[in-house]
């Protein structure tokens, strides 16, 4: 069990959210996972993008994703969101998140912008906080002490 102030997470649950976001195929524009037939697609035409990319490419050129909102990463997100465990953000979601921010250095370099998700505020009122900010600042906060 790792402790994360009043979280408690257990080490399987951590190396499974890890394996996950590591064998996941995801679009390399938008970072959505792609599907199992969109998967075997690109693995037998080349294509790295989702459907949706090709067909709209999107304005940006590039996001990431720590993983898929499914198994042990749903259940982290979910003590976030809906448990108020706050420190799952800073400790272990903001992590996974600088960790792939840092692919995107190909890209843009030192200029970097990110940008949380806006939360309806009757929500955001409800909950007390934002989960993309809480995220986006501890990816950011992480991300400043591997690359000054």
């Amino acid at each position: 069990m790792v402790a994360l102030g009043k979280v408690r997470v257990c080490e399987l649950c951590l190396m499974r959210a890890a394996e996950q976001a590591e064998t996941d195929i995801l679009c390399t524009r938008c970072g959505d996972a792609l599907g199992m037939e969109s998967a075997r697609f690109a693995a037998g035409m080349g294509v790295t993008e989702c459907s949706l990319c090709r067909m709209a490419p999107p304005e940006f050129e590039r996001a990431v994703a720590f993983g898929t909102y499914d198994n042990e990463m749903r259940e982290m997100l979910h003590l976030l969101k809906f448990g108020g465990q706050r420190r799952m953000a800073e400790v272990v979601l903001g992590e996974r998140l600088a960790a792939a921010m840092l692919k995107l250095d190909e890209v843009c370099g030192r200029e970097l912008l990110v940008v949380p998700v806006p939360l309806f505020p009757a929500r955001e009122r409800q909950r007390g906080f934002n989960q993309a900010r809480l995220l986006a600042e501890a990816a950011v906060k992480r991300l400043r002490k591997l690359r000054p």
